[in-house]
């Protein structure tokens, strides 16, 4: 599990480091709330974890921008505004968690750790975007009144490609998600599995393409 944590507080930001890490989770941080945004825009994480009272950019303005791009990650707000309306506001915005300063350790990672359980179980059976719609189950791609059968890892890319279509993800990132097991693979995988599908939306007429940008990574697109 990879989870990013946006708290300012830096003897915590450690602390909290230092006792996820010892779970086994990797943690990201930032100490500022624009450079913990973008690092959510620019990477994939399990769980966000958001202070609310932050330099630069406030932990409610995260949470809603994130939410209009699309990004359905969990989000727990960790901070020392507990009143009601606090907590009705982070909810009302998207949050999926909310707990309060100070608190309990094993209370923090096993929260985290639901999070994570729940955001797995709650992936639906098919993923819809623009003109497409791809069934996770059977791995068939359809767009209009056409379909056409993807295999595994064709499935899997272009699931983590529609998941998040305001990422540019890059291609370490995709290596890491889809091919991290297969010790055989190399980074040029990547590049016929793109063009595979690159393929598969052409002969489905799909207004959906896949983006390269600047040889960093790729993003889908509608050319509506």
């Amino acid at each position: 599990m990879k989870v990013i944590l946006v708290e300012d507080e830096k003897n915590l930001a450690r602390s909290i480091k230092y006792l996820l890490n010892s779970e086994n989770i990797e943690v990201d941080h930032a100490d500022d709330g624009l450079i913990g945004y973008r690092l959510i825009k620019e990477n994939l994480y399990d769980v966000i974890i958001l202070d609310i009272m932050l330099p630069s950019m406030d932990g409610y303005s995260i949470l809603k921008k994130i939410r209009e791009e699309g990004n359905k990650t969990p989000v727990m707000f960790l901070t020392a505004k507990n009143t009601t309306l606090d907590k009705v506001n982070g909810l009302n915005l998207g949050a999926d968690d909310y707990l309060a300063k100070p608190f309990n350790n094993e209370e923090l990672v096993a929260r985290i750790k639901a999070l994570n359980r729940r955001s797995n179980n709650l992936i639906d059976n098919s993923i819809k975007y623009k003109d497409l719609e791809l069934n996770l189950l059977t791995g068939i791609l359809k767009c209009n009144e056409e379909e056409i059968k993807l295999n595994f890892k064709e499935k899997e890319l272009l699931k983590l490609l529609l998941t998040n279509p305001n990422v540019c993800l890059s291609k370490d990132l995709i290596f890491n998600k889809i091919w991290n097991e297969d010790s055989e693979a190399s980074l040029d995988v990547i590049e016929a599995y793109i063009s595979f599908l690159r393929r598969k939306l052409k002969y489905l007429n799909s207004k959906v393409s896949i983006k390269n940008y600047q040889k960093y990574g790729y993003k889908v697109e509608s050319n509506d």
